[in-house]
């Protein structure tokens, strides 16, 4: 009966040692998950911070480009305005 006893204890510490084993691995697994999923979301924020800052140049181009072709055309404008009265002047002589 002492035998019995002895080996079910045996048994119940070898079941509780690979429930520590199981327990250990599976945290480490769910830590090294939560790691990465952290990494990618900096990453993916960086990137993102990154395509907001490149967005904002653009537009600043873009409306840089905006006024200077309005100038452009005001002048143009203005150019043409003065070439034809100009050419009426001449006309009219």
């Amino acid at each position: 009966m002492s035998n019995s006893c002895s080996d079910k204890h045996t048994s119940v510490q070898h079941e509780s040692h690979q429930t520590k084993i199981l327990v250990t691995v599976a945290s480490a697994i769910i830590a090294a998950l939560l790691l990465w999923i952290g990494g990618t979301v900096s990453n993916n924020q960086v990137s993102l911070a990154t395509l907001q800052a490149d967005m904002l140049n653009l537009r600043v181009d873009i409306q840089e480009a905006a006024d200077r072709s309005d100038d452009f055309r005001k002048e143009y404008n203005s150019d043409k305005r003065d070439l034809e009265k100009r050419l009426r002047a001449l006309e009219s002589q």
